[in-house]
């Protein structure tokens, strides 16, 4: 025989809830696959590989400078008028890259005719200039260790878009930060530009890659990041332009995917790019008045 006082207890368990509607949306709140629960593993990654390409490279901070350094930075008539007034930094804009070096040595050693527009890097360090001065280094080495930290960040950030794979992109990041290849462009305060202009190139990369509005489709903000780093890029150094290839051969990778750009997108992502290019030969030309190097002229 049953016992009566515990028939409903037993059949609680079968009962439906009382509101259909909310037990619904209690199990659907969270999804396995929900974005903050993928986001916060991303984040834990970049930040990881961040500290990791600092500590790599922190013990640089007291190096002195070397090689052209000492020319960039330590003896350069541009980065003594920072002394008088930081506003002078901008000055920088309407220079060539090595105008203004060793001002007390001959005429020979004055180098010149390299076609290098490079403003934007010479302001970085100028700012610093205005700080520290030449005498104490550590300030343009901390920006050295920085910017290569973000790069590994970043990069890691552009292969999770690409391959859909944190895993993959993690490992591919830390190798790139282990990788000894890197340490001239870090330890070498004047490498820095070789650091930058790889952000750039990433960075621009990264706007192609997260587009999710819709198939097919570009969102604007996206499309202007990319002319945007491009630009800016190109003022870091001129290596920046292979932003260009970089999505193209990454565009033709994933031709036909769901990810394809739509030809009239493509159309103008690449007519885009290529206007902000001219106009940037344009400012070139305009400031230092060639843009091919000149006969004798020393390579660098």
């Amino acid at each position: 025989m049953s016992d009566p006082e515990s028939t409903p207890a037993n059949d609680s368990s079968d009962a439906p809830p009382a509101n259909p509607a909310a037990a619904e949306n209690t199990s659907s709140a969270a999804p396995p696959n929900a974005t903050p629960s993928n986001a916060t593993p991303a984040r834990t990654n970049m930040i990881i590989l961040f500290l990791l390409s600092v500590g790599l490279y922190l013990q640089t901070i007291g190096y002195e400078f070397v090689y052209d350094d000492m020319f960039l930075i330590g003896n350069n008539a541009s980065m003594f008028a920072v002394e008088d007034s930081v506003l002078n930094s901008f000055d920088l804009f309407t220079q060539e890259y090595w105008e203004g070096i060793n001002p007390d040595k001959p005429e020979l050693l004055r180098v010149q005719g390299q076609a290098l527009y490079r403003p934007l890097t010479l302001f970085m360090w100028s700012l610093i200039y205005s700080v520290t001065g030449a005498e104490s280094t550590w300030g343009y080495h901390l920006l050295s260790i920085l910017s290569n930290a973000a790069v590994v960040a970043l990069l890691y950030s552009v292969l999770t878009l690409l391959f859909r794979n944190s895993r993959l992109a993690f490992v591919a990041a830390m190798l790139f930060a282990l990788h000894p290849l890197h340490s001239e462009a870090v330890a070498y305060v004047a490498g820095l530009h070789d650091v930058l202009a790889t952000g750039a190139v990433l960075l621009g990369l990264h706007y192609f890659l997260r587009r999710r509005r819709s198939a097919g489709e570009l969102a604007t903000g996206d499309y202007v990041g990319i002319l945007a780093t491009l630009f800016v890029g190109l003022l870091i150094k001129e290596s920046a332009l292979l932003l260009i290839p970089v999505i193209a051969l990454t565009d033709f990778m994933l031709h036909g995917g769901e990810r394809a750009l739509r030809k009239a997108q493509r159309v103008t992502l690449y007519g885009g790019m290529l206007v902000a290019f001219a106009v940037h030969l344009l400012i070139r030309y305009s400031v230092i008045g060639y843009l091919a190097p000149r006969p004798g002229a020393i390579s660098s």
